[in-house]
Parts: structure tokens; C-alpha cells; sequence
């Protein structure tokens, strides 16, 4: 009885004093998924090959928590409809949040690399914005680019909407 008495009145006792529970937005300590649809510009040029034009396409990837700050590790793949070929598209890199609340901006800094339909290398950048609707799940939207030297020179503009679920595992 006494047990049932004290979990009830954590849970009601700061209602009972006008304040909600306050739930965290940040991300420190947690393990991420990411699932995302994209829309991409791509100009892809070497010797006797050319690709250029809009393409759509899925990511999927995983993201870790570090530090102090609100950075993130992520590993990312992406595959791309629309083209001559299916490109499929790998990208590992850093993302650096600004803000604790529920809205957040972000940097990322990316090491981007096509596999197919040619093998290409570069980097990419990107800004975006994102909403935590909980402590353990957001939506997003960024805006980025990337260049790719290989097999030939690779350029990408895209935009890409995702959702973000999280876990607090190493907190």
C-alpha cells in the first residue's frame, strides 16, 4: 500500500503544484536510428560517362552521442532511384546540434562515398533543422552537398526529411 501511495504521489504531486514534468530534449548519452526519404540534384561527369538530374531516393544509418556538446557520430547509407543505375551511397561523419530545447539546428561534416553506379570519394556539408517531439524520437530536415573525385567528378545538392529514435543505453 505504502509503495502504490508513493509512486502515485511522484506522479501527481507536480501537477498538483501547476508544473508539468519536464522531459528532456537533448541527446547526450544516446544511440540513434535514422530513416529518411531524399531528393537529390546529382551531376556526375568522366571520360565517356555522364549522369546528371533529379533523383529520389531512401537513408538509413545510425547515429552515437559523444562528448559534452551535443555531437553526434553518424554512419549513414543511402540508396538513390532514378538514374541509369541504382547508386548507392555511403557517408560517415559528425553532426553538431545547437540547442537543448525541443528545436534544434544542426552542422554536419561528412566523408561521402558513391559505390555505385562509379566509385567516388569527397566531402559533404549540410545544415538542417530539427524537432524532438520526445525525449527518445525526433523528425528533420536538411539541406546539403557533397563532391565526389574517383571515377570521374561527382557533385550532389540534396534535401532529405527523416525521423530520428533514439535510446539512452550508455547514459
Amino acid at each position: 500500500m505504502s509503495r502504490a501511495l508513493l509512486t502515485w504521489s511522484l506522479l501527481v504531486a507536480p501537477l498538483a503544484l501547476g508544473q508539468e514534468a519536464i522531459e528532456r530534449r537533448d541527446h547526450r548519452g544516446s544511440l540513434g536510428l535514422v530513416v529518411a526519404a531524399t531528393g537529390e540534384r546529382v551531376d556526375h561527369a568522366a571520360t565517356g560517362y555522364s549522369n546528371a538530374g533529379w533523383r529520389s531516393g531512401v537513408e538509413t544509418g545510425g547515429t552515437l552521442q559523444f562528448g559534452q556538446n551535443d555531437n553526434e557520430v553518424a554512419l549513414r547509407g543511402r540508396v538513390i532511384f532514378g538514374g541509369p543505375a541504382i547508386d548507392v551511397m555511403l557517408r560517415a561523419g559528425l553532426r553538431r546540434f545547437f540547442g537543448l530545447e525541443a528545436w534544434k539546428t544542426f552542422v554536419e561534416l561528412d566523408v561521402v562515398g558513391h559505390v555505385t553506379p562509379r566509385i567516388s570519394v569527397g566531402p559533404g556539408i549540410g545544415a538542417g533543422v530539427q524537432y524532438d517531439f520526445s525525449s527518445i524520437a525526433g523528425v528533420y530536415a536538411v539541406v546539403s552537398t557533397h563532391l565526389g573525385f574517383g571515377s570521374g567528378l561527382r557533385f550532389g545538392a540534396d534535401v532529405l526529411v527523416g525521423l530520428q529514435l533514439r535510446t539512452y543505453l550508455f547514459e
